[in-house]
């Protein structure tokens, strides 16, 4: 449940700040983009390391 909510938090992070940013013009939008690519790519990740876990 913790690696859930550090996806929600991180996705909520990249895409709550970089997009609308790049949207209103404070942020080159391939930053943007950047950004929203790194939030997949590091829930991904999360996702990934969970199948490592053995309870």
């Amino acid at each position: 449940m913790s690696k859930i909510k550090e996806n929600y938090f991180w996705a909520w992070l990249y895409n709550g700040i970089a997009i609308p940013a790049a949207f209103f013009g404070l942020l080159h939008p391939i930053i943007g983009a950047f950004a929203m690519a790194m939030s997949s790519i590091n829930v991904i990740l999360n996702s990934l390391r969970l199948r490592r876990i053995r309870i």
